[in-house]
């Protein structure tokens, strides 16, 4: 959020979480392909574990950043996040699934 230069132009900001950053890994398939099922299921579960704590150290340092700054700090309440989240993915779910397919589509946002 930072990086946008929001401190330059605003003394105020409503944290929406209606912007999805995706955090990516990424494997050689090969490696990938030669371990055990075990493995396999291991790494994809410290993967999951890896990009969750890195979503949450990324909004804890831009929390703290626009704090550090002097911004005022509004975080909307979860119900206004779920309708906000609902209206824009309406908007544009079947352009991306058009792009995108929809099972990958809809494996991707099951994965969120």
């Amino acid at each position: 959020m930072v990086v946008e230069g929001f401190l330059e132009v605003q003394d105020h900001v409503s944290l929406t979480g209606h912007i999805y950053w995706p955090e990516l890994w990424i494997a050689n398939l090969e490696f990938v392909e030669g371990l055990s099922e075990d493995q396999r299921a291991l790494m994809m579960e410290v993967a999951a574990e890896t990009v969750e704590r890195r979503r949450g150290l990324a909004a804890e340092a831009n929390a703290a950043t626009l704090a550090e700054n002097g911004l005022t700090i509004n975080e909307l309440p979860a119900e206004d996040r779920d309708a906000m989240a609902a209206t824009m993915n309406g908007a544009i779910e079947a352009d991306i699934r058009d792009k995108v397919g929809a099972e990958f589509h809809d494996e991707f946002v099951s994965n969120l």
